[in-house]
């Protein structure tokens, strides 16, 4: 008989290790350039107008720094908090225990958040004059005018319940989801760089089985972590007042870790053939959207297109005994290609206090390609959003409103689970508080998820924090 357990493999990433560095290079960098500042207005070398030019410059600097210096050190206290408590908090790429992430390279993610993560990843046909839509990169031409920078950080904790039989604990994890930085180069040109968690990777499965040739009863532990992250450089242009164009570049890297164990009362126990997966690839996806202005209302058709991309894989497999290498093999290969995806939506402004979304998006997972022998199964995924404001205040602008949103997302897995193809729903609820004279959005996300089959059922709870700031490069000090 089998029996399956399930938990989390503990990973501890901290930031201390940098951010400690990053600091004291910090306060170099302002006692040298306080310095030499003065010391040219002494010298007669500054004009009292330069001079105050160049303190608003540094302060403008002073600003960017210290956010991510202050982000740095929230997250550093997170992950030693959550170390501590939990066992498990991994900053990229994060585990997950869950079961399906053992095949191919893990957990896909979904590439929006803030906004389109209270909206189930809906966002195609969203173009937002506040908040960066990472779904479709056409969308980036969107934000209003004098807003020339946006800064998003992302993280999010969760409880997983993967259930094989009546009953399972739920197992907790946290991750850092993305880094994000929105800039305007022109009038009719944006652009974006950031970082995010493209796939997870975390299990741990024990397999207990009983066979007369291996010495009776005997059990195989399969455990893995790691996943994909994803350096992306998007850019958009507004070609007409009514059609934007944009497209991403993109850079996919990481390392999967997986081990198999065998475990008895014989000779043989503690055998373990262990693997580390270092993956490579490039790709790119574009977008368009075309607004129609309906009088006060407002309608937004989008699109989307991802390449196929191929993955290169270097597999370094070990087999050890005990504290022993016995072997070490190393493969190099292009193990995985993930397929092309398509996608179509839309959003329509209702008035000023209700905005409306939906998506539909295909890809043929069919011609992909995992280093499994698997069945993949082409996936379809549907999902709406809404947006309200409910004490709309005419005189304050959109971004200076409390703003309440919800989601729900059905799609397909492209795993076959009980001889049929699993499916996957979800429904999200989220409020975007604002905060600093209104300048920033603190975004809240609450998400229920359930994936699999009654055999193997896994539920999910999870808390989104997205801190989305707003022109920090650019706000005017008063020098005295």
């Amino acid at each position: 008989m089998n029996t399956l357990f399930l938990s989390n493999p503990t990973e501890k990433t901290c930031f201390v290790e940098f951010f400690i560095p990053f600091m004291i290079l910090y306060m170099t960098l302002v006692e040298w350039l306080m310095g030499e500042t003065n010391a040219k207005k002494k010298e007669g070398l500054l004009k009292p107008t330069d001079h105050k030019w160049a303190l608003r410059k540094f302060e403008d600097m002073q600003k960017i720094i210290t956010t991510i210096i202050l982000s740095l050190g929230i997250l550093t206290g997170l992950s030693a908090q959550v170390s501590l408590e939990n066992g498990d908090i991994t900053i990229y790429g994060g585990s997950g225990g869950s079961p399906y992430s053992a095949f191919g390279i893990g957990d896909l993610l979904p590439t929006g958040f803030g906004l389109q993560e209270a909206f189930s990843g809906t966002g195609i046909g969203m173009a937002n004059a506040y908040f960066v839509n990472n779904t479709n990169p056409a969308s980036l031409t969107s934000i209003e005018r004098p807003i020339s920078m946006i800064f998003d950080l992302g993280l999010n904790f969760g409880m997983t319940q993967t259930r094989a039989e009546e009953s399972a604990p739920y197992q907790p994890d946290g991750s850092l989801t993305n880094f994000n930085l929105w800039f305007r180069i022109s009038r009719l040109w944006s652009s974006n760089l950031g970082l995010q968690a493209y796939s997870k990777v975390g299990y741990n499965i024990v397999d207990e089985r009983y066979n007369p040739s291996a010495g009776g009863d005997y059990s195989m532990v399969y455990t893995g972590k790691g996943g994909v992250n994803r350096i992306y450089w998007g850019n958009a242009w507004q070609i007409t007042p009514h059609l934007s164009v944009g497209g991403n570049l993109n850079l996919l890297f990481g390392t999967i870790e997986d081990a198999q164990t065998f475990l008895s009362d014989n000779s043989l126990s503690g055998f373990t053939i262990k693997s580390e997966n270092h993956l490579l690839g490039v790709g790119w996806d574009a977008g368009l959207q075309y607004r129609i202005p309906m009088g006060k209302k407002n309608l937004v058709l989008g699109l989307i297109y991802a390449n196929p991309i191929n993955l290169s894989s270097e597999k370094t497999s070990q087999l050890l005994a005990v504290q022993d290498t016995l072997e070490q093999v190393s493969i190099w290969d292009e193990a995985f290609r993930i397929p092309k995806k398509l996608g179509v939506g839309f959003s329509f402004k209702a008035s000023e206090r209700l905005n409306l979304a939906a998506d539909y998006t295909v890809q043929p997972w069919s011609e992909g390609r995992l280093n499994e022998d698997l069945s993949l199964y082409n996936t379809r995924a549907f999902s709406v959003g809404v947006e309200f404001i409910p004490n709309y205040d005419k005189y304050y602008g959109y971004y200076q409103q409390t703003l309440v949103r919800a989601g729900f997302r059905v799609q397909d897995a492209y795993l076959e689970v009980d001889g049929r193809q699993a499916k996957q729903w979800q429904a999200s609820l989220g409020i975007g508080l604002p905060f600093n004279r209104y300048r920033n959005h603190l975004n809240l996300t609450y998400t229920y998820m359930q994936r699999g089959t009654s055999s193997l059922l896994e539920t999910r709870h999870q808390l989104g924090l997205n801190i989305s700031l707003r022109d920090v490069w650019f706000v005017r000090t008063k020098i005295r």
